[in-house]
């Protein structure tokens, strides 16, 4: 028969492996990544705009659903402004669509934003997985657009 501390003992190690098992644990290669490819201040018409082409990689074991613009993906982008990030707008699109991008694939996204100015910029995407619907987000790394 068992002492009652050695089952403490086994119920603990039982309970951390019924713990773990329950966990999502993320493995920071199962990410989705978004790559700024090219990012310009450029005048349309009158307007000056930030325009900003970016490939998204879904390294995730399941896939993902994103908007799209006339078949590209597209996000907002955020703008440096002292020491946080201010969402300046871009991401939206009339007859805009979804995109499936299956894992370990890429797609490629086009934004614009303007009037703009130069500065320090980064995407946000907003991707949900499919077809469990979980939703996530994540950012490009900061760039710099100039005048």
């Amino acid at each position: 028969m068992s002492t009652p501390r050695t089952w403490r003992g086994y119920l603990a190690v039982m309970g951390l492996f019924a713990l773990l098992a329950a966990c999502d644990i993320v493995d920071p290669q199962d990410e989705v990544d978004v790559t700024v490819d090219d990012a310009a201040l450029v005048l349309e018409g009158e307007v000056l705009m930030v325009e900003v082409l970016f490939t998204v990689s879904n390294g995730r074991t399941d896939s993902i659903e994103v908007a799209t613009c006339a078949g590209v993906v597209n996000a907002p982008l955020e703008r440096r402004v002292g020491a946080g990030w201010d969402l300046i707008g871009g991401g939206t699109c009339q007859g805009g669509g979804i995109r499936t991008i299956p894992p370990g694939d890429t797609a490629a996204g086009r934004t614009a934003v303007g009037p703009a100015e130069g500065g320090s910029y980064r995407i946000l995407l907003a991707y949900r997985t499919a077809p469990e619907g979980v939703q996530g987000s994540t950012r490009s790394a900061a760039f710099t657009v100039t005048q």
